[in-house]
């Protein structure tokens, strides 16, 4: 065990949140954890670090459980039933997301909250520190940035002020050598989303027969342009001929 005097420290309760400049030394911190590995492919291979789906779906469906049960009993009377059903669904949610691809993954410290964060470490030698490493993993690092504004910032602040922050972290990323993750992506917004769903030009996914895949444009949301013909010979599908257009 390593240990390092870190005081003198200040640190903020979270159930009050911090201030814009502390959030803006997160963001940075934030960037400074992600953008080293950045999709490094060695992250895989390091079985300690990584999360793999059963052993992570086995652990979750047996602790997550028992802790919703006493979750539920506590506030059923604060919370809407739709928002007590959300918080049911968490386990399988959580399993999904750890095998999730669809963003870039890098080291996640996984707790990323005011909780376990330290300002002004040595006297204001270094701006920031981050406790309670237990966690560590491997995943998207959007992920972390989000569950620190979630529940560091007064709401209605954070409502204000979110998307200027997550471009100073996406311009961190940016300038500690972090590319092919452009704003839209990290800032995923229905707006960016619908963007994004409408402009899908040649894509394939695994099941798709060959010969086939899915483009969008913004006045066009038909994916499939192409058709395969299949017949069924009895005992399996053929295919039979050469693709067809599908306008």
């Amino acid at each position: 065990m390593i240990l390092e005097d870190l005081a003198p420290f200040r640190r903020v309760d979270q159930l009050a949140g911090c201030s814009l400049e502390d959030a803006g030394i997160v963001m940075a911190e934030a960037a400074a954890l992600h953008a080293p590995r950045w999709e490094d492919p060695a992250l895989q291979s390091l079985d300690w670090l990584v999360a793999r789906p059963a052993r992570t779906s086995a652990t979750v469906h047996e602790r997550l459980p028992p802790i919703i049960r006493l979750f539920a009993e506590r506030y059923r009377d604060a919370l809407e039933p739709e928002f007590l059903a959300l918080v049911e669904k968490l386990p399988e949610g959580l399993a999904r997301s750890r095998d999730d691809r669809s963003s870039p993954r890098t080291l996640q410290h996984a707790d990323f909250r005011l909780d376990n964060v330290l300002f002004d470490i040595g006297g204001g030698a270094r701006p920031m520190a981050t406790l309670d490493w237990q966690t560590v993993s491997v995943g998207p690092g959007a992920m972390d940035v989000a569950y620190f504004l979630s529940a560091g910032l007064d709401p209605a602040e954070r409502r204000h002020h979110e998307a200027d922050l997550m471009r100073f972290y996406h311009a961190e990323l940016t300038r500690r050598g972090v590319r092919n993750y452009d704003w839209d992506h990290c800032w995923l917004t229905r707006e960016n989303l619908i963007r994004q769903a409408t402009s899908l030009h040649g894509e394939r996914l695994p099941l798709m027969l060959p010969g086939i895949s899915i483009s969008t444009e913004p006045d066009n949301y038909t994916p499939f342009k192409t058709l395969r013909i299949a017949v069924f010979d009895g005992t399996s599908w053929t295919l039979s001929g050469d693709p067809l257009s599908a306008q």
